[in-house]
């Protein structure tokens, strides 16, 4: 028999799977130096093409910034009900989206969209590095950005192409 507080069941499954609460951390990893070099590097490559070529400066700037709202493959079912990103805020309500994800700045407070910030830096970086692997990216989307998704991809396929081929070629493939 055991004594304490009733745990609700976010807090129970957090205390079976990972371990009590005390015992949950959340640790700050440094960028590793080369990446953080290449990606310097690919900034300020875009950023020059920006100010030299006018229509590669139109195209990347059509890209964006969107808001998207991704679910994982396995986690798309109606039936599924999420009860937050952060197993610190165990209060929340079953809700039928993903929620934001674990954070120091989490006040448990609102249970909010997990929602990534699709912007043209970050995206056509993103791109690059996997060489224009984005087959399934748009498959995490919802119904309402599906479309949108196959139109950024296009999008960052010919903004891509106006790179630099010495660029994409120092990005080391992952």
């Amino acid at each position: 028999m055991g004594f304490g507080a009733i745990l609700t069941p976010v807090f129970q499954a957090v205390h079976a799977e990972i371990g009590p609460i005390c015992n949950i951390d959340l640790y700050w990893i440094p960028i590793p130096d080369e990446l953080v070099h290449i990606a310097l590097s690919f900034h300020s490559t875009v950023l020059s093409k920006i100010q030299l070529d006018p229509t590669f400066s139109a195209a990347f700037t059509a890209l964006g910034p969107y808001p998207l709202h991704l679910t994982p493959l396995q986690w798309k079912n109606s039936s599924y009900q999420f009860y937050g990103g952060n197993p610190i805020c165990g209060f929340g309500a079953g809700l039928s989206f993903i929620q934001k994800s674990f954070g120091f700045d989490d006040s448990c407070s609102t249970q909010n969209t997990l929602t990534i910030n699709w912007n043209p830096f970050m995206s056509l970086f993103a791109y690059s590095m996997v060489d224009g692997n984005v087959s399934s990216v748009c498959q995490l989307l919802t119904n309402d950005e599906f479309i949108l998704c196959f139109e950024l991809m296009a999008m960052l396929k010919r903004v891509n192409l106006k790179l630099p081929s010495s660029l994409v070629a120092t990005i080391p493939k992952i």
